[in-house]
């Protein structure tokens, strides 16, 4: 079991974040916490897209003797294309099969707070392990170290070859500079922006729910389940992103890893962009 976790690390974890947000669309409540924003007099900086973002490398490249350590990040899903639940009637808005689907739509391009612990020796071999705060970090959840190796400021997460996957990956670890720290903190900003959008959205949706008929409940009510799961982590990672950005770090880890398989449902495809800096930031409270 564990050497087959192993194998099919990539597309196990990305399918993990997902699936494990039926229980999250059991329907936690969101509460919304303040973040600062920019310094009085301060150019706001463009906002980049989460691809501009950890496209965002320094020159200078680390050597394996520099890399292990804690990092903390975020982690999106930018992509995502999977087959719709079979089980189409009147109750799919009571299924947890349509219900799971509805989540991994709602997550797409949300930030989820992660936190690693890196560990390389001198000849590049080591591990990773990753925690996805409010996800992996639950009870029952134990990630496993994933086996890695890093040569020339690239970190290569390994896996055996499945001829029913195909797997990209792009992920490098560089020296944290000026502009990725500013354009981290202005993705914070836009993050939180959109948090407060939500919450809005969301008494709204309330408000719905209290004049509807007993007929259009379920539906309105999964919607506000999604909606309070963007809010939640919009509010979360603003802050976790802010607290990167002004940390000690030296290093970010970032860049992408994308998974490709087929069953008899379909096609699934998901992309995840991870970034993220070798400092120790305080996890998230997922309430």
């Amino acid at each position: 079991m564990k050497k087959r976790g192993k194998q099919r690390w990539l597309i196990l974890t990305c399918i993990m974040l997902l699936v494990m947000s039926m229980g999250l669309s059991g329907c936690s409540k969101a509460k919304t916490s303040t973040t600062t924003g920019q310094s009085a007099g301060e150019a706001a900086a463009v906002v980049p897209t989460w691809d501009q973002l950890v496209a965002n490398k320094d020159s200078k490249i680390p050597g394996a003797q520099e890399v292990s350590g804690h990092y903390s990040g975020v982690m999106v899903i930018t992509d995502l294309q999977m087959p719709q639940p079979k089980n189409q009637g009147k109750d799919i808005s009571d299924s947890g099969e349509a219900c799971g689907y509805a989540m991994m739509m709602a997550l797409k391009d949300v930030p989820l707070p992660v936190s690693m612990d890196l560990q390389v020796g001198s000849d590049g071999k080591g591990t990773l392990t990753m925690t996805v705060q409010g996800l992996t970090d639950k009870e029952g959840s134990k990630p496993e170290a994933i086996p890695v190796s890093y040569a020339n400021g690239k970190l290569t997460m390994e896996s055996q070859s499945d001829p029913k996957q195909t797997v990209t990956q792009d992920l490098s670890i560089t020296f944290l500079n000026k502009q990725y720290k500013q354009a981290l903190t202005a993705k914070a900003g836009d993050e939180k922006t959109k948090g407060k959008s939500a919450q809005d959205e969301i008494t709204q949706l309330k408000a719905k729910i209290a004049a509807a008929s007993e007929s259009e409940k379920a539906g309105l009510q999964q919607e506000l389940q999604q909606k309070e799961s963007q809010a939640k982590y919009r509010d979360v990672s603003s802050s976790y992103m802010e607290q990167m950005a002004n940390s000690s770090a030296t290093l970010v880890m970032n860049g992408s890893f994308s998974t490709q398989s087929s069953d008899q449902n379909g096609v699934t495809s998901i992309k995840c962009v991870l970034s993220a800096v070798n400092a120790t930031v305080a996890p998230p409270q997922m309430k």
